[in-house]
């Protein structure tokens, strides 16, 4: 996952005050992630889970598509002991590449604890979708 420095920092001070289960959408541009919109507004449940504010989300990628930005993927926070995908976050990618089959590589990066992103990136791969650990390269 190749993402702008101050794009990162953006991520990570959105995190820094906030419970676990908040999230947003990343957009990239040349291949390099250079947006994100944290959803303030996501639904609050009863559960430990982030659950999106898809109307705004999707008002937000319908005006980065104006700008030539693509969405790309979704960040969110876990609580710092649980450092991996939950088995729904497995369901929810597989439910936005079933919803956008076109979609190519996308990035679910994880905030944990204060400042320690995990990123996992998903794809398409012979009618499967593939999902993985990833790194951060950090672009200027």
């Amino acid at each position: 996952m190749r993402i702008r420095k101050d794009t990162c920092q953006q991520i990570l001070s959105a995190y820094s005050s906030v419970p676990p289960e908040q999230g947003g959408i990343l957009g990239m541009k040349n291949g390099v992630i250079c947006e994100y919109i944290h959803d303030y507004s996501g639904l609050e449940t009863n559960r430990a889970v982030y659950v999106p504010n898809i109307a705004f989300l999707n008002e937000c990628i319908a005006k980065w598509a104006d700008e030539g930005v693509e969405f790309c993927g979704m960040v969110h926070s876990h609580p710092s002991e649980q450092k991996e995908l939950s088995s729904g976050d497995y369901e929810y990618i597989e439910k936005i590449y079933q919803l956008n089959p076109q979609l190519g590589i996308s990035f679910f990066p994880l905030i944990v604890g204060v400042h320690e992103m995990i990123v996992y990136c998903a794809n398409m791969a012979g009618g499967q979708i593939v999902i993985r650990k990833d790194i951060a390269e950090i672009v200027v």
